[in-house]
């Protein structure tokens, strides 16, 4: 506005004299106060647009209920880290199809809530938890040895006890581990923990299992 106010001082000067002072002051200063609020403001929105933008990559790659980063943040990032040698944790809720249908979604969804939360606590610079899908969590591990990351999958298990379905009922979870070998292919890794989870499954449930 200011721009076009200084354009319209500039019209009338070609069609009556105006004095010098008004071509100053309300001619060029409206005219160059415009230009420059017209580029802060551009750059305004082109930085609004940036941080919208940030904003929703950011909600792209997390999981909605927990929180988490989401199945996709957890392909990227294997992906990302091919070649290196790391820890896969895949860490599946026991019978929760039976909590939803003895309790409700809601107590369902409080469980994967409170089972995130707890997970979210070790994020690190080595420890990267996810919500890949369903009541499926995956827990990628980088710069720990064995027995460290053995060690974390147990306490992982222990802690998940201390939730308490509807109040009463200790949380089960089941979680298969595996190393990944050098320059093993990322769908066999990943297939190989999952076969360990699975192994974990029909031995009882409620236990750490590694891939062979």
């Amino acid at each position: 506005l200011l721009w076009i106010a200084g354009g319209t001082f500039d019209l009338m000067d070609e069609i009556f004299h105006q004095p010098r002072w008004m071509g100053y002051y309300c001619e060029d200063l409206l005219r160059l106060s415009g230009m420059l609020l017209s580029a802060v403001g551009v750059y305004k929105i082109i930085e609004r647009i940036n941080l919208l933008y940030v904003d929703a990559r950011s909600q792209s790659l997390k999981d909605e209920l927990t929180q988490l980063p989401n199945r996709r943040f957890f392909i990227d990032t294997i992906r990302e880290k091919e070649g290196r040698r790391l820890a896969l944790m895949i860490v599946d809720i026991d019978y929760f199809k039976k909590i939803n249908d003895t309790w409700g979604h809601l107590v369902g969804d409080e469980v994967l809530f409170a089972l995130g939360k707890q997970l979210a606590k070790l994020t690190s610079d080595k420890v990267l938890p996810s919500r890949i899908g369903g009541e499926e969590f995956a827990i990628i591990v980088d710069g720990l040895s064995a027995q460290e990351v053995d060690e974390l999958a147990q306490s992982i298990l222990q802690n998940a006890r201390a939730i308490l379905i509807n109040h009463d009922n200790p949380l089960s979870i089941s979680i298969g581990v595996g190393l990944r070998h050098k320059d093993e292919p990322q769908n066999l890794f990943i297939k190989k923990v999952d076969d360990a989870l699975y192994k974990a499954k029909n031995n009882g449930r409620g236990r750490v299992e590694w891939a062979a």
